[in-house]
């Protein structure tokens, strides 16, 4: 299959497979490496509050891109 055939969600799916295989391989092979890199990562509950605040903002955007579109139709 060309590129060009491969829907955007698939290519990020694709790229996500990868970064995780190669984080996989990683442990495997160096543990006080993946050990470094496990450090660097934020806690469980800073990712969960950083992802709601995000979904909330971007809901905010899009409501409000959606009553501009609204208000412009009607």
């Amino acid at each position: 299959m060309s590129k060009r055939n491969t829907c955007q969600r698939c290519q990020w799916l694709r790229a996500f497979l990868g970064a995780g295989f190669a984080l996989i391989v990683l442990i495997g092979m160096k543990p006080q490496a993946a050990q470094v890199v496990a450090a660097m990562m934020p806690d469980p509950l800073s990712l969960a509050v950083g992802g709601m605040v995000l979904g909330a903002v971007a809901f905010v955007f899009r409501l409000w891109l959606w009553a501009r579109l609204v208000k412009q139709e009607g």
